[in-house]
């Protein structure tokens, strides 16, 4: 007599395929609203970074000033990044021309 495997006798599970469909909603939220998200994160350095500065924690300001201008330049990127994706889908056009670069 052949024994069978235990995993063959039981159906699939779909419970791997429901966290994936969770977790991408969750992701496409945070995606949604990332440059909100973002422009909080560096609003609250910057804000630290003027506390700090008033309470003489020169350590503490340098750093929520570089976390505060890494947020803003990311926020800056991300908005650069969406005009030429937005430009290109309301034109109709396939084809995503990015400016040449300067050598």
């Amino acid at each position: 007599m052949a024994q069978t495997n235990e995993t063959e006798a039981r159906p699939p599970s779909t419970a791997r395929i429901t966290a994936v469909i969770y977790i991408l909603g969750v992701l496409m939220v945070v995606g949604k609203y990332l440059p909100a998200i973002t422009a909080f994160f560096a609003a609250l350095n910057l804000v630290l970074a003027a506390y700090d500065f008033t309470a003489g924690e020169t350590g503490w300001m340098i750093l929520h000033l570089i976390f505060g201008a890494g947020a803003v330049i990311f926020l800056v990127q991300l908005y650069q990044r969406r005009n030429i994706h937005s430009y290109d889908y309301h034109n109709h056009n396939g084809n995503i021309h990015y400016p040449a670069m300067e050598r």
